[in-house]
């Protein structure tokens, strides 16, 4: 597995790049990594490019990333979570939702389209 991430902060965003097989682990340190960045700041909106990962999205994998959100609105107040995928509807976006209740600072939405996802994270709230 593979995950990169970068901070474009003229932008206001946080682009994480997922490719290969989906690994728990690796997903754990790339979490604690990202949570000690010092450059992770309130304000900034997070893309999720997910175009190049080869497994799709388990229910305990939408749960383990509500958490993530979670945390990610602890550090960077509410935002919006724009997720880019190969096909439309490979997030669980109703089971997604249902489990985010107390998230209510966190906007999320699939694309398919990458430069549909800029456009919506660009606007404002």
């Amino acid at each position: 597995m593979d995950i990169s991430y970068e901070i474009d902060a003229d932008k206001r965003l946080l682009i994480a790049t997922w490719g290969g097989r989906h690994d728990p682990l690796f997903v754990q340190n790339y979490v604690n990594t990202l949570m000690a960045d010092k450059s992770l700041v309130p304000g900034l909106n997070y893309l999720s490019d997910q175009r190049n990962l080869k497994t799709t999205p388990t229910s305990v994998s939408i749960e383990t990333g509500v958490v993530f959100l979670e945390m990610l609105m602890n550090k960077l107040g509410p935002f919006k979570y724009g997720i880019v995928s190969v096909k439309p509807n490979t997030y669980d976006l109703d089971l997604m939702r249902s489990l985010m209740p107390h998230l209510t600072g966190v906007q999320v939405q699939e694309f398919t389209d990458m430069d549909q996802a800029l456009d919506w994270l660009a606007e404002e709230v």
